[in-house]
């Protein structure tokens, strides 16, 4: 992971833990993708990857939802 990524992760990560919610979002299209990735390359049934991909597009669209930012 490319270093200014990364001290853009722990940013807003510190920035959560004192009740930022607004961070919340970006954190999430910064990691979401990587996650995705890891997780498609890595699972072995195709059941699991479908699981994951729907997993994964519902936490992102409760998390616009909830702070009513959606950006569709």
């Amino acid at each position: 992971m490319e270093e200014e990524k990364r001290k853009i992760i722990n940013k807003l990560l510190n920035e959560i833990k004192r009740g930022k919610d607004e961070s919340i979002i970006p954190l999430y299209e910064i990691i979401s993708p990587t996650l995705r990735y890891i997780a498609l390359r890595y699972l072995k049934k195709e059941e699991d990857k479908a699981k994951f991909s729907v997993n994964l597009y519902c936490c992102g669209s409760a998390i616009y939802g909830i702070r009513g930012v959606y950006k569709g």
